[in-house]
């Protein structure tokens, strides 16, 4: 008589995702596959088992039976299916371990900023190598090349240039105000954030180039918190950094005050006729100061006129 037949027929194997399936879809697939190994696996064992039964009989009135195979043939189809499913085992670790580093290295192609904010240049572009450290033909470093560059809206950083008579003033953490000359009607409150300790350069001429005579200048960084809305990243700047707040004190131009060790002196304007113009020296205390202006704690009263000194030409102003 005819053998029975497999229940369901020989296995086959599941229908493979396409590369754009969801991660649901391709789980599926790899359960569906491992099933289909296993069932493939009994049924390998069972078609075994039935070859080894010999051919099927011819039909007589009497029944012949197929005689049993040994427990010899049995054992040796059993051990060989398992053999098999070891193998596909095998495949199948191998490809999970494939996956897992396909999955790494798609990754690593992945960048995401340290920092939310709006993207306001891309210096990366579509097929080219990004490599890190110094490109030893240009001698510039990765970092001078940034891929993207993000603005934080929430806050921005100020860089001010300080010239050497009013660095000595600016502490980490002082207050100061900041105005732009492209928003005139924004004026934001500002915080010292760092106080550079070499100096930068000097003051340039009017070629834009750095002169030997100029002031020397100090790098300043600020940071406002909250920044008006209409502001934006590479606008220039007005600093004014609160050093001392000195409340009903005399001021004059820096220029006026001649230093000569401890002694200070100022050239008092006792007649501003110019066919009798005169002035007296007097001597003088100061207090603090700025680059542009000395307090006078002693020696002066308000509304003297002074007689003020610059490279060019010597003019005069009042004490305020």
């Amino acid at each position: 008589r005819d053998y029975p037949d497999w229940p369901a027929g020989a296995p086959t194997p599941p229908t493979k995702p396409s590369s754009d399936a969801s991660q649901e879809e391709k789980d599926r697939y790899e359960a569906d596959y491992n099933q289909y190994l296993n069932d493939l696996a009994a049924y390998d064992v069972y078609d075994a088992a039935i070859r080894a039964a010999g051919p099927e009989p011819v039909q007589t009135s009497e029944p012949i039976y197929p005689d049993a195979p040994d427990d010899t043939s049995l054992l040796s189809a059993i051990e060989s299916a398992q053999d098999t499913v070891n193998t596909a085992n095998n495949n199948v670790t191998k490809a999970q371990d494939a996956l897992e580093d396909a999955q790494e290295k798609a990754a690593k192609r992945s960048v995401t900023a340290p920092t939310s904010g709006n993207v306001v240049a891309v210096g990366a572009k579509v097929g080219a190598a990004v490599t890190s450290g110094t490109n030893a033909a240009s001698g510039q470093s990765a970092s001078d090349k940034a891929l993207v560059q993000i603005s934080d809206d929430t806050k921005m950083e100020i860089d001010a240039e300080v010239n050497e008579v009013d660095i000595m003033a600016i502490k980490k953490g002082q207050t100061a105000t900041v105005t732009f000359s492209a928003v005139p009607d924004a004026e934001c409150d500002a915080t010292v954030l760092e106080v550079a300790s070499v100096a930068t350069g000097k003051a340039s001429g009017n070629d834009g180039a750095s002169t030997g005579a100029g002031v020397v200048t100090f790098h300043v960084g600020l940071i406002v918190p909250q920044p008006d809305d209409k502001l934006r990243a590479g606008m220039s700047a007005n600093v004014s950094i609160t050093t001392v707040d000195e409340k009903n004190v005399l001021v004059v131009p820096a220029m006026a005050v001649v230093e000569d060790g401890k002694n200070k002196t100022v050239e008092v304007v006792v007649n501003d006729d110019p066919e009798h113009f005169e002035t007296v020296t007097r001597q003088v205390k100061v207090g603090g100061r700025s680059s542009s202006e000395i307090v006078i704690t002693d020696g002066l009263t308000v509304g003297e006129t002074v007689l003020v000194q610059s490279d060019d030409v010597a003019s005069s102003d009042s004490a305020s």
